[in-house]
Parts: structure tokens; sequence; C-alpha cells
């Protein structure tokens, strides 16, 4: 199961930062060598660099986005 992480102001006062928790290997997820986020659209550049060559991808870019709440930017 995917968790997302909420590190909102936790590792640097003022960022959104979040990351996402494999709870089956039990690591957070790397993307692209980058593991914890700023924004939308940075995991979304680090979500394609790392899946662009995958064939059959399990993990579309929705399963993590869906995770993300609503109010997380704002």
């Amino acid at each position: 199961m995917i968790r997302f992480l909420n590190l909102k102001n936790q590792i640097s006062e003022g960022k959104n930062d979040f990351a996402f928790f494999d709870t089956i290997s039990d690591t957070i997820l790397t993307f692209g060598d980058e593991n914890v986020f700023s924004s939308l659209q940075e995991f979304e550049e680090a979500y394609k660099l790392s899946y662009m060559n995958e064939e059959g991808g399990t993990r579309p870019l929705s399963r993590f986005t869906s995770l993300i709440p609503d109010d997380y930017f704002n």
C-alpha cells in the first residue's frame, strides 16, 4: 500500500514538502533520484523520468496524485 507523507513545514519552514511511503517494502519511494517534493509539478516531472521507459507499469501517476489532499497546497 502506498501512503502520502505530509512533510509540510517539517523539512523547510513554509514549504509544502511531501513524499510517498510503500508499506510493503517499508521504504520512502524514489522518483528521478528524489524522494521529497515541494510541488505537484516537481513530483510529476520526477515521476515521468522514473516511469518513462517502464513497460506495463503497475503504478500510474494517478495512483500517487489521488493520495494528495485537495487542499494540501493552499
